[in-house]
């Protein structure tokens, strides 16, 4: 019998009793561990979450002997590796991981990876009414790094985790996570602090990060000297930049010019209407030829249309506001292999203003996908509404598409679950072609 409510685990004769949550789960005395795995992971209540699952089948790795004269013994039986996908599910509590970590060797190791993987810091007080200022989360954040690097000083082997790292650009912190020399950091993410932009003695070593030759994706939200970049290897596949904008001006000149060029496969430009310039300078170290995946979310200017005609043969996603589609009138026969739309609107009503964009799609094209992420419920009259849907629904299944497999509508969160499933049974009700075809997929939108 396992009856899960509390905190500590107790082994009496052949029954584990075991205090993590309000579950119970009753069985026999625990003779043959392993067959009970497949069960308890199918379970979906909810009442019974994966983690609590998790809990329980820890104690279906060990036997106990039943015999109530002699001292009860435990064995491992559990394969090893399956419970290092079991600790997965602890991701997102670090308190969980710390304790199976600390409490059996077995389980350290894959706790260690799950605990470390993710490097923020956060002051405490962020978000709250009463944020910390800049000196205090300066000072907190510096200390915290300084306590991360002693703890991977003492044992080296931690370093190899960190797959991923947040940081606020102080010179303290920036300096300590150079040194360290995470090798097998893959993302890193660098917030300028306050109005300050990412130069100056912040420039050396967030150049040695930069230029790790693990990492893959880059996001700097904030101004910045491009000389961060003069040392970046080609493995610098996926670019990231939000409310940016490079601001060395004259000194872009002096980027050494043995600087690697990788090929940006992924790009992501957020509120960043100038970035456009420096990227298809010619001093810029990376190359866009390869690009297969762009979001903006700005206007499009002549800039981002150099950039288009750059990707031109290679660009698979786009990602894009309906509002900035519009006025620029981007032509999607121009992107040969396309297969991806992605698009931001206010309301249903827009989805007809994507057809303007798609009128010179020839047969050899490869769309595969539209989604249309709507902001909000449109509060327009139902008949009108319905009058665009359908005129969208006649003429969007005229067009030649014969890779498409569908077109989804995230639906954003409603205050009242009637709203939502009054809008889907809408769309289906006025797309019946689409709806027909099996392509119409209406969702609610998480994010």
């Amino acid at each position: 019998m396992v009856e899960p409510w509390g905190g500590d685990v107790r082994v009496i004769g052949g029954e584990v009793l075991l205090k993590a949550s309000t579950v119970r789960v009753h069985s026999s005395p625990i003779s043959d561990p392993d067959r009970r795995i497949g069960s308890l992971l199918q379970r979906r209540t909810s009442a019974f979450s994966l983690r609590t699952a998790y809990h329980i089948v820890t104690l279906y790795t060990i036997h106990c002997d039943p015999r109530p004269h002699m001292d009860t013994t435990l064995t491992p039986t559990f394969p090893p590796e399956l419970q290092t996908d079991i600790v997965k599910f602890l991701f997102d509590c670090p308190p969980a991981l710390r304790a199976c970590a600390m409490s059996a060797s077995s389980l350290r190791a894959a706790a260690q990876i799950n605990l470390f993987y993710d490097i923020t810091i956060q002051h405490p007080c962020t978000g709250t009414d009463d944020p910390p200022s800049d000196d205090e989360d300066e000072i907190y954040a510096c200390a915290a790094f300084g306590r991360l690097a002693e703890v991977i000083a003492v044992n080296p082997g931690l370093r190899a985790y960190i797959r991923l790292a947040t940081i606020t650009a102080y010179v303290g912190v920036v300096a300590i996570l150079a040194d360290i020399n995470l090798s097998d950091l893959r993302e890193l993410k660098i917030y300028s602090s306050a109005a300050d932009a990412l130069d100056g003695p912040l420039i050396e070593p967030l150049r040695r990060l930069i230029s790790l030759e693990s990492l893959t994706y880059l996001n700097i939200c904030g101004d910045f000297s491009a000389h961060i970049f003069s040392d970046c290897t080609s493995n610098l596949t996926q670019l990231s930049f939000e409310f940016a904008e490079e601001d060395s001006g004259e000194d872009m000149a002096m980027l050494a010019p043995d600087a690697q060029c990788p090929m940006v496969k992924h790009l992501c430009l957020y509120r960043s209407p100038y970035m456009t310039d420096w990227l298809m300078d010619s001093q810029c170290p990376f190359d866009f030829t390869n690009l297969v995946e762009l979001s903006i979310s700005m206007c499009i200017s002549d800039g981002i249309i150099h950039l288009l005609d750059a990707a031109r043969e290679c660009l698979r996603t786009l990602s894009i506001t309906l509002g900035d589609l519009l006025p620029a009138q981007l032509d999607f026969a121009c992107f040969p292999a396309l297969a991806h739309v992605n698009l931001v609107m206010p309301s249903v009503c827009f989805i007809v203003d994507i057809l303007p964009s798609l009128a010179n799609l020839g047969r050899d094209n490869f769309l595969q996908a539209i989604t249309f992420r709507v902001a909000e419920f449109c509060g327009h009259a139902p008949a009108h509404v319905e009058a665009r849907l359908k005129h969208f629904d006649t003429t969007f299944t005229k067009l030649p598409l014969p890779a498409l497999q569908a077109v989804s509508v995230l639906l954003p969160r409603a205050a009242q679950p009637s709203m939502y499933s009054e809008m889907e049974a809408t769309l289906r009700r006025a797309m019946p072609v689409l709806e027909q075809r099996q392509l119409l997929r209406v969702r609610r939108d998480y994010r």
